[in-house]
């Protein structure tokens, strides 16, 4: 579904507090021939001054819950590369 809504090589970043859910979209995203650009598995741990936090990750950062991230790029067709 994301391929539908971003134009090639669009950015997608996800985070969450679900390890199986991180996992899963980082496998099939490249399955499906995204690249993955970064991904961090201890993002709680980071500080990043450029990060907009949602109030679920500001609830978990103070629960102390671990949050995974990962930024990938959506696949560009080969006629368009």
């Amino acid at each position: 579904h994301y391929q539908q809504v971003l134009p090639p090589g669009g950015l997608l970043q996800l985070k969450t507090d679900s390890l199986s859910l991180f996992d899963f979209s980082l496998d099939t995203l490249q399955q499906q021939g995204w690249r993955i650009l970064e991904q961090d598995r201890a993002y709680h741990l980071t500080i990043d001054p450029d990060n907009i936090l949602t109030e679920y990750e500001m609830r978990f950062r103070r629960q102390g819950k671990e949050l995974y991230r990962f930024v990938a790029a959506a696949p560009i067709a080969k006629e368009q590369a």
